[in-house]
């Protein structure tokens, strides 16, 4: 991809799940340390299987990769968990809250971090994008938290009952993901399909969209309801003179990329529209269903050299273990190979921007694909990986809509990430400056990634 430069902001459309994590108020009149217990967090999860049904954690590509677990039976996993330790009553405290402590309010799954990101850019005081979020907003007490998060206007959608809520928890290098509402309460009910005609028009330039909806019956509609206002919104743009809408999808999960109704989902909309597919590694190679046995292959001929390791030490192994790098490049370059063709098969532009840790990562387009290496990083200033992807891809788009190049981009991505990884607050904040700059955009301006002005930069040579 060249350049995006435009006369005016564009309108972008984010279309999210429902808002997640706890907003908790704890009871102020029991004694509760709010940051929870690590030594029995780490207890806990390096038992879990003893406490969840049987095979519960083999529904992921890896233990622990965003597994979709019904609050219940977490919160049923950590009291049989305590009741083992003889731990007193817990006098009106979750065993979940007393263990992991208090969560704070994400909201929105993956694609709130990216909207917050763009919507508290500005330049030169300006906005560099008009965009809405429609998700569907908790008439309790997350809802209005969330849309006062944002900048005024950007939530729309509608307001419900207690929405589909998750506990994010770290688990063998991962993260677990343990979901309500109840058995009893469908996630269909948290269904933004019939809004989205309403959202997404003519005057639409970019479509945003999470992968995180797969986990729920409810994503098919959702999917089908956005290609077909692309499609419609789409034919009047032409009539206009005006280009497909750039349709972007997070992939956010390997266990997403593998989900059949997904693949089918990517697959039509590359004969749709515009498509910008962001993913790491091990997505990328899922959703093309590429070399997945790689590093299964590579353990078993290696003795399976992690086996217990976790977080940096595990990181650590992996840069200096023989073969392995040179193992993962190789199944990479496969499925690169195989997005390159997908990306010839269609009259459309596709294009792959795909991430791989503190690893180079690669834009894939019909073209061929260019390698991008990210700044070196102190790992020990890392506090939180969760929620790195998503402002890679926030730095990614504010570079994109605020009119830089390729390069500039994927330089904004990294550095969203890495701030957002020396923080446990996923989102950046929206009250940083630097020039003509505003919210977390300046954050690029004052690494020298971006200047006053768009100006060319050398961009790495296509490889094909």
């Amino acid at each position: 991809m060249s350049t995006i430069k435009y006369s005016k902001p564009k309108n972008v459309v984010a279309i999210g799940n429902s808002v997640v994590d706890y907003l908790y108020e704890p009871n102020e009149t029991v004694a509760y340390n709010p940051t929870g217990n690590a030594i029995l967090a780490d207890e806990f999860l390096s038992t879990l299987p003893n406490y969840l049904p049987e095979g519960t954690l083999k529904a992921a590509p890896r233990s622990g990769d965003n597994i979709l677990i019904l609050k219940e039976v977490f919160e049923e996993a950590a009291s049989a968990y305590l009741d083992a330790l003889s731990v007193p009553t817990l006098k009106g405290i979750s065993a979940i809250e007393y263990i992991f402590g208090k969560a704070s309010l994400a909201a929105g799954g993956s694609l709130a971090n990216t909207v917050s990101a763009i919507a508290c850019s500005k330049r030169n005081g300006l906005p560099i994008a008009n965009i809405n979020f429609l998700t569907v907003l908790d008439e309790g007490e997350a809802g209005p938290v969330f849309k006062t998060s944002m900048s005024d206007g950007v939530v729309i959608g509608p307001i419900k009952g207690e929405c589909l809520k998750v506990h994010v928890v770290p688990h063998q290098g991962d993260r677990i993901m343990v979901a309500s509402p109840s058995r009893d309460n469908s996630t269909d009910f948290y269904n933004v399909a019939p809004h989205i005609a309403d959202a997404v028009n003519a005057d639409t330039d970019v479509v945003m969209i999470e992968g995180y909806l797969a986990y729920g019956p409810h994503f098919q509609a959702i999917a089908d309801a956005t290609l077909e206002a692309i499609i419609a919104a789409n034919m009047e743009r032409a009539e206009s003179g005006l280009g497909p809408i750039q349709l972007v999808i997070a992939a956010a999960a390997q266990r997403i990329c593998e989900n059949d109704t997904f693949r089918a989902f990517f697959a039509r909309a590359v004969q749709t529209t515009n498509v910008t597919v962001h993913a790491n590694t091990g997505e990328f190679r899922r959703l093309v269903n590429r070399d997945t046995e790689w590093r299964a292959n590579y353990d078993s001929a290696n003795g399976n050299p992690f086996t217990g390791m976790d977080g940096s030490l595990l990181e650590t192994t992996k840069r200096a273990a023989p073969g392995y790098r040179a193992a993962k490049t190789a199944a990479n370059k496969d499925a690169i190979n195989t997005a390159i063709t997908i990306a010839k098969g269609t009259d459309y532009n596709l294009q792959f921007v795909i991430t791989d840790g503190g690893n180079p990562g690669y834009v894939v387009s019909k073209f061929g694909y260019s390698t991008y290496v990210p700044p070196e990083m102190d790992t020990a200033k890392i506090v939180n990986k969760v929620g790195a992807g998503d402002a890679f891809m926030g730095g990614y788009w504010a570079a994109q809509l605020a009119g830089f190049f390729e390069v500039q981009s994927m330089q904004g991505g990294n550095l969203f990430a890495q701030s957002a990884m020396m923080q446990q607050d996923a989102r950046l904040s929206p009250d940083m400056s630097f020039g003509k700059y505003e919210g977390p955009l300046s954050l690029l301006a004052r690494h020298g990634v971006i200047q006053a002005l768009p100006k060319p930069a050398k961009t790495p040579k296509l490889e094909a």
